[in-house]
């Protein structure tokens, strides 16, 4: 079937001139070049859901650098707060006191755990 059409295109494209054969030719190939619509929708409904995809990682990464971020400034704030606290006990002397009594007290007492656990003086 599609033989005897190519055969029929073939013989009305002999009994045209030259001229009115590449003028076919030409509208032809135009015709099958480039886009439908449907396409191009189609193309664009995909590259949209694509972009929301991608928008949705780019804002679970961008949420995660927030939060690491923020949980390395506090670590690094305990870090000191312990590395004075450190400098302040390899500093302290280990010389008794008098209390406001005159009863003489330890430099640096420890307590149990759920009461005080250090007392300087």
């Amino acid at each position: 079937m599609q033989s005897g059409s190519k055969k029929n295109n073939v013989a009305a494209n002999r009994s045209l001139s030259g001229t009115e054969r590449n003028l076919v030719l030409l509208a032809s190939a135009k015709r099958t070049t480039g886009f439908t619509l449907l396409e191009l929708l189609i193309a664009m409904m995909v590259f949209s859901i694509l972009s929301v995809m991608a928008y949705g990682g780019l804002q679970s990464v961008i949420e995660t650098k927030e939060h690491t971020s923020n949980a390395a400034k506090r670590l690094v704030d305990l870090q000191t707060a312990f590395m004075f606290i450190g400098r302040d006990i390899e500093q302290a002397v280990g010389r008794s006191v008098r209390d406001g009594f005159g009863d003489v007290r330890p430099a640096m007492q420890g307590g149990e755990f759920g009461s005080e656990l250090m007392t300087l003086t």
